[in-house]
């Protein structure tokens, strides 16, 4: 299955199929972080215009040069959909939690993650410490999470688990 990093998509170029021009950038990822599921992409059109939403669903593509969506049309108001309203205005973004595990340990700062774009399931998070090695983990080792952390298991060591630099 075909995997994205969070860091590859943002800033990259909204267009749609049927109008097959540029409508934009990708400017956050929405993230239902309760399921690991992405909902879609906010895309900002120009600076001091308003984001608009991208449901999963209406995105016919990923690609390494831009996102490609099916109509300009399926754009919407991020008030419009209330999911989505609410995890905007909650202000949550993974980029940046700290990482624990259960005992205690620090495992570092989350930097960035990976999803399938099939199943839009977080696959992987990557971790660093200030600017030093850092860790790479599946979503499996995840105990707990909310706005300012996440705890994982203790074993991190296990399988699952894996060593940056």
């Amino acid at each position: 299955m075909e995997q994205f990093l969070y860091s590859n998509l943002i800033g990259l170029p909204v267009a749609s199929v049927d109008g097959q021009k540029k409508i934009g950038f990708v400017s956050r990822v929405i993230v239902d972080f309760s399921q690991f599921e992405i909902l879609g992409f906010l895309m900002k059109k120009y600076i001091f215009l308003p984001e608009k939403f991208i449901a999963f669903f209406d995105i016919a593509d990923i690609e390494k040069e831009a996102v490609l969506i099916r109509s300009e049309e399926n754009l919407s108001d991020i008030s419009e959909i209330v999911r989505v309203n609410a995890i905007v205005k909650r202000g949550f973004n993974l980029i940046g939690l700290s990482v624990w595990t259960k005992e205690g340990k620090y495992l570092g700062r989350v930097t960035d993650f990976s999803f399938e774009f099939e199943t839009q399931k977080i696959k992987q998070f990557y971790t660093k410490v200030f600017f030093w090695s850092g860790k790479i983990f599946s979503r499996s080792k995840i105990i707990k999470i909310n706005q300012k952390s996440i705890i994982v298991e203790n074993n991190m060591l296990a399988s699952g688990v894996a060593e940056i630099a």
